[in-house]
């Protein structure tokens, strides 16, 4: 038996929305949200799972249809939501997917406030 480690190459981002704290509080519907580098991020992957199996066994990618986020600096252990369930918050900056869609989003705010908006 033998374990091969192949990490993920790319992530293919199809729709970014980006959220106030309570509104977040208020649209995420799940027990725990994650929290990296100054952002919560949800996110759904593309549900097609022929697609998601082929591209990701044979390119290292996945797809994620929509991304939500909300800048937080602070690292709560629980939030609230609109129904006054806790949400879990999960620090996930040990993850490299994680990590790179925080510096996605970062290098996009940065962008945006430089007037490029492309």
């Amino acid at each position: 038996m033998k374990v091969v480690e192949k990490p993920i190459k790319k992530i293919v981002i199809y729709e970014v929305r980006e959220f106030k704290l309570h509104q977040i509080k208020s649209i995420h519907s799940g027990t725990a949200i994650e929290w990296c580098d100054g952002y919560f991020i949800d996110f759904k992957y593309i549900d097609e799972p022929s697609l998601f199996t082929k591209k990701l066994t044979k390119k290292q990618e996945i797809h994620i249809a929509i991304l939500n986020f909300c800048k937080s600096k602070d690292f709560p252990k629980t939030l609230q939501n609109c129904w006054g369930d806790d949400i879990r918050v999960i620090d996930a900056s040990i993850s490299p997917i994680y990590k790179e869609i925080a510096k996605f989003l970062k290098e996009r705010d940065q962008s945006k406030g430089s007037g490029d908006k492309n």
